[in-house]
Protein backbone atom coordinates (compact mmCIF):
# COMPACT_ATOMS: atom_id res chain seq x y z
CA UNK A 1 0.00 0.00 0.00
CA UNK A 2 1.02 3.35 -1.00
CA UNK A 3 0.49 6.63 0.83
CA UNK A 4 0.90 9.98 -1.67
CA UNK A 5 0.44 13.56 -0.39
CA UNK A 6 -0.33 15.42 -3.14
CA UNK A 7 -2.03 13.30 -4.81
CA UNK A 8 -5.15 15.39 -6.44
CA UNK A 9 -3.20 17.27 -9.55
CA UNK A 10 0.38 16.79 -11.24
CA UNK A 11 3.21 14.71 -9.75
CA UNK A 12 1.36 13.37 -7.04
CA UNK A 13 -1.37 12.05 -9.22
CA UNK A 14 0.06 10.45 -11.77
CA UNK A 15 2.37 8.47 -8.63
CA UNK A 16 -1.01 7.52 -7.26
CA UNK A 17 -2.20 6.33 -10.58
CA UNK A 18 0.76 4.69 -11.82
CA UNK A 19 1.70 2.53 -8.40
CA UNK A 20 -2.06 1.55 -8.36
CA UNK A 21 -1.56 0.39 -12.01
CA UNK A 22 1.66 -1.07 -10.24
CA UNK A 23 -0.33 -3.30 -7.53
CA UNK A 24 -0.78 -1.03 -4.76
CA UNK A 25 -3.96 0.05 -2.92
CA UNK A 26 -3.45 3.71 -3.11
CA UNK A 27 -4.00 6.37 0.09
CA UNK A 28 -4.34 9.73 -1.61
CA UNK A 29 -4.10 12.72 0.55
CA UNK A 30 -4.41 16.08 -1.13
CA UNK A 31 -6.38 19.83 0.23
CA UNK A 32 -8.45 19.32 -3.06
CA UNK A 33 -11.28 18.08 -2.87
CA UNK A 34 -12.04 17.82 -6.68
CA UNK A 35 -8.58 16.63 -7.47
CA UNK A 36 -8.83 13.80 -5.06
CA UNK A 37 -12.24 12.78 -6.74
CA UNK A 38 -10.36 13.25 -10.44
CA UNK A 39 -7.90 11.28 -8.93
CA UNK A 40 -9.49 8.39 -6.83
CA UNK A 41 -11.70 8.06 -10.42
CA UNK A 42 -8.52 7.14 -12.54
CA UNK A 43 -6.74 4.70 -9.43
CA UNK A 44 -10.15 2.78 -9.59
CA UNK A 45 -10.32 2.52 -13.01
CA UNK A 46 -6.73 0.77 -12.36
CA UNK A 47 -8.51 -1.13 -10.26
CA UNK A 48 -7.02 -0.35 -7.03
CA UNK A 49 -8.56 0.86 -4.61
CA UNK A 50 -8.03 4.46 -3.32
CA UNK A 51 -8.69 5.83 -0.06
CA UNK A 52 -8.76 9.72 -0.80
CA UNK A 53 -8.71 11.68 2.08
CA UNK A 54 -8.99 16.24 2.24
CA UNK A 55 -5.52 16.71 4.59
CA UNK A 56 -3.57 19.89 5.32
CA UNK A 57 -0.29 18.69 5.86
CA UNK A 58 0.73 21.91 7.63
CA UNK A 59 -2.07 20.86 10.12
CA UNK A 60 0.01 17.87 12.13
CA UNK A 61 -3.52 16.69 14.04
CA UNK A 62 -4.93 15.93 10.22
CA UNK A 63 -1.81 14.57 9.39
CA UNK A 64 -2.41 11.97 12.21
CA UNK A 65 -5.65 11.31 12.02
CA UNK A 66 -5.36 10.85 8.25
CA UNK A 67 -2.71 8.04 9.20
CA UNK A 68 -4.44 6.66 12.12
CA UNK A 69 -7.12 6.03 9.34
CA UNK A 70 -5.20 4.69 6.56
CA UNK A 71 -3.19 2.02 8.89
CA UNK A 72 -7.03 0.65 10.36
CA UNK A 73 -8.17 0.80 6.78
CA UNK A 74 -5.23 -0.07 4.27
CA UNK A 75 -2.86 -1.12 7.17
CA UNK A 76 0.72 -1.04 7.12
CA UNK A 77 2.53 1.52 4.37
CA UNK A 78 4.84 0.25 2.28
CA UNK A 79 5.57 3.22 0.11
CA UNK A 80 5.17 6.59 0.96
CA UNK A 81 5.74 9.71 -1.73
CA UNK A 82 5.54 12.92 -0.83
CA UNK A 83 4.54 15.23 -3.38
CA UNK A 84 2.24 18.09 -1.19
CA UNK A 85 4.08 21.73 -1.72
CA UNK A 86 3.32 25.08 -2.85
CA UNK A 87 5.40 27.60 -5.17
CA UNK A 88 4.50 30.81 -4.16
CA UNK A 89 4.56 34.05 -6.49
CA UNK A 90 8.27 35.54 -6.42
CA UNK A 91 8.89 38.34 -3.47
CA UNK A 92 11.69 39.61 -1.95
CA UNK A 93 13.15 38.48 1.56
CA UNK A 94 13.27 42.51 2.21
CA UNK A 95 9.25 42.56 1.60
CA UNK A 96 8.15 38.81 2.61
CA UNK A 97 5.72 38.60 5.05
CA UNK A 98 5.54 36.49 8.52
CA UNK A 99 2.47 34.63 7.40
CA UNK A 100 3.80 34.29 3.56
CA UNK A 101 6.87 32.91 4.67
CA UNK A 102 5.44 30.59 7.49
CA UNK A 103 2.75 28.92 4.79
CA UNK A 104 5.89 28.12 2.68
CA UNK A 105 7.86 25.85 5.19
CA UNK A 106 4.54 24.89 7.28
CA UNK A 107 3.93 22.75 4.20
CA UNK A 108 6.83 22.00 2.36
CA UNK A 109 9.36 20.92 5.31
CA UNK A 110 6.77 21.00 8.33
CA UNK A 111 4.48 18.84 6.34
CA UNK A 112 6.51 16.46 5.21
CA UNK A 113 8.26 15.96 8.86
CA UNK A 114 4.23 15.58 9.80
CA UNK A 115 3.54 13.21 7.03
CA UNK A 116 6.72 11.22 7.74
CA UNK A 117 6.47 10.70 11.32
CA UNK A 118 3.38 9.27 11.50
CA UNK A 119 3.93 7.10 8.57
CA UNK A 120 6.82 6.23 10.59
CA UNK A 121 4.77 4.35 13.22
CA UNK A 122 2.89 2.36 10.86
CA UNK A 123 6.27 1.30 8.63
CA UNK A 124 8.62 0.16 11.04
CA UNK A 125 6.89 -2.41 12.54
CA UNK A 126 7.02 -4.29 9.24
CA UNK A 127 9.00 -5.72 6.52
CA UNK A 128 10.82 -2.12 5.45
CA UNK A 129 9.75 0.20 2.91
CA UNK A 130 10.14 3.12 1.00
CA UNK A 131 10.00 6.66 1.07
CA UNK A 132 10.44 9.54 -1.60
CA UNK A 133 10.74 13.08 -1.26
CA UNK A 134 10.46 16.17 -3.07
CA UNK A 135 13.21 18.58 -3.64
CA UNK A 136 13.68 21.05 -6.76
CA UNK A 137 16.31 22.26 -8.58
CA UNK A 138 15.86 25.38 -7.08
CA UNK A 139 17.94 23.82 -3.91
CA UNK A 140 20.48 24.16 -5.89
CA UNK A 141 20.17 27.28 -8.35
CA UNK A 142 18.10 29.80 -7.14
CA UNK A 143 16.86 33.43 -8.36
CA UNK A 144 15.67 36.42 -6.37
CA UNK A 145 12.42 36.34 -5.30
CA UNK A 146 12.74 32.70 -4.30
CA UNK A 147 14.25 32.47 -1.32
CA UNK A 148 11.74 30.81 1.26
CA UNK A 149 10.92 28.17 -1.73
CA UNK A 150 14.31 27.11 -2.61
CA UNK A 151 15.46 27.20 1.19
CA UNK A 152 12.69 24.99 2.00
CA UNK A 153 13.54 22.19 -0.93
CA UNK A 154 17.31 22.70 0.01
CA UNK A 155 16.32 21.53 3.65
CA UNK A 156 14.29 18.57 2.03
CA UNK A 157 17.26 17.55 0.68
CA UNK A 158 19.25 17.80 4.28
CA UNK A 159 16.18 15.68 5.68
CA UNK A 160 16.04 13.12 3.39
CA UNK A 161 19.99 11.88 4.43
CA UNK A 162 19.02 11.88 8.07
CA UNK A 163 16.02 10.17 7.79
CA UNK A 164 17.73 7.37 5.78
CA UNK A 165 20.30 7.02 8.43
CA UNK A 166 17.36 6.83 10.96
CA UNK A 167 15.31 4.15 9.33
CA UNK A 168 17.42 2.40 7.86
CA UNK A 169 17.66 0.12 10.16
CA UNK A 170 14.18 -0.81 9.65
CA UNK A 171 14.50 -1.86 6.18
CA UNK A 172 13.25 1.25 4.98
CA UNK A 173 15.27 3.54 2.18
CA UNK A 174 14.83 7.34 1.62
CA UNK A 175 15.30 9.09 -1.24
CA UNK A 176 14.96 12.89 -2.54
CA UNK A 177 14.19 13.49 -6.26
CA UNK A 178 15.08 16.60 -7.55
CA UNK A 179 12.64 17.47 -10.70
CA UNK A 180 13.02 20.55 -12.56
CA UNK A 181 10.59 22.03 -14.64
CA UNK A 182 7.66 19.74 -14.85
CA UNK A 183 4.19 19.99 -16.49
CA UNK A 184 2.31 20.73 -13.78
CA UNK A 185 -0.63 22.54 -12.89
CA UNK A 186 1.70 23.95 -10.76
CA UNK A 187 3.22 26.12 -13.49
CA UNK A 188 1.12 27.05 -15.47
CA UNK A 189 1.41 29.84 -17.35
CA UNK A 190 5.12 29.27 -17.84
CA UNK A 191 6.51 29.43 -21.18
CA UNK A 192 7.53 25.47 -21.61
CA UNK A 193 8.87 25.99 -25.19
CA UNK A 194 11.40 28.33 -23.78
CA UNK A 195 12.68 25.53 -22.06
CA UNK A 196 12.31 22.98 -24.98
CA UNK A 197 14.50 25.36 -27.15
CA UNK A 198 17.68 25.70 -24.24
CA UNK A 199 17.56 21.84 -22.17
CA UNK A 200 20.41 19.58 -23.25
CA UNK A 201 17.16 17.02 -23.31
CA UNK A 202 15.13 19.82 -25.38
CA UNK A 203 11.68 18.25 -23.87
CA UNK A 204 9.68 18.91 -20.97
CA UNK A 205 8.72 16.00 -18.61
CA UNK A 206 5.33 15.33 -18.03
CA UNK A 207 4.33 14.03 -14.71
CA UNK A 208 3.88 10.21 -15.88
CA UNK A 209 7.79 10.31 -16.15
CA UNK A 210 8.55 11.75 -12.49
CA UNK A 211 6.17 8.65 -11.51
CA UNK A 212 7.91 6.23 -13.62
CA UNK A 213 11.19 7.32 -11.63
CA UNK A 214 8.78 7.25 -7.91
CA UNK A 215 7.87 3.43 -9.00
CA UNK A 216 11.68 2.43 -9.26
CA UNK A 217 12.42 3.68 -6.18
CA UNK A 218 9.38 2.17 -4.58
CA UNK A 219 10.59 -1.16 -6.30
CA UNK A 220 12.55 -3.76 -5.16
CA UNK A 221 15.51 -2.83 -7.54
CA UNK A 222 15.98 0.39 -5.75
CA UNK A 223 16.85 -1.71 -2.38
CA UNK A 224 20.75 -0.34 -2.54
CA UNK A 225 19.61 3.18 -3.20
CA UNK A 226 19.02 5.17 0.09
CA UNK A 227 20.04 8.75 1.30
CA UNK A 228 20.20 9.90 -1.96
CA UNK A 229 19.24 13.26 -4.00
CA UNK A 230 18.21 11.77 -7.80
CA UNK A 231 18.10 14.55 -10.03
CA UNK A 232 15.65 14.90 -12.96
CA UNK A 233 15.60 18.31 -14.57
CA UNK A 234 16.30 17.79 -18.88
CA UNK A 235 20.07 18.79 -17.80
CA UNK A 236 19.02 22.16 -16.15
CA UNK A 237 21.33 21.95 -13.47
CA UNK A 238 24.71 20.66 -15.98
CA UNK A 239 24.23 24.67 -17.85
CA UNK A 240 22.63 27.26 -14.91
CA UNK A 241 20.84 28.99 -17.60
CA UNK A 242 18.07 30.76 -16.42
CA UNK A 243 19.01 31.51 -13.18
CA UNK A 244 18.24 35.36 -12.86
CA UNK A 245 16.61 37.90 -10.35
CA UNK A 246 13.11 38.73 -10.70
Amino acid sequence: MAVITGAGSGMGQACAVRLARAGYQIAALDLSAEGLRATSQQVERARARCLALQVDVADEHQVDAAMARIGTELGRPCALALAAAVYPPPVTVAEITSAELRRVFEVNLFGVIYCVRAALRLMTGGAGGRIVLWSSTGAHVSKGGMAAYCASKAAIESLGRTLAVEAGGYGITVNVIVPGTIDTPMIAGTDLQRYRDHLPARHVAGPDEVAALVEFLCGPDARYLTGSPIVIDGGFLAMHRFASPP
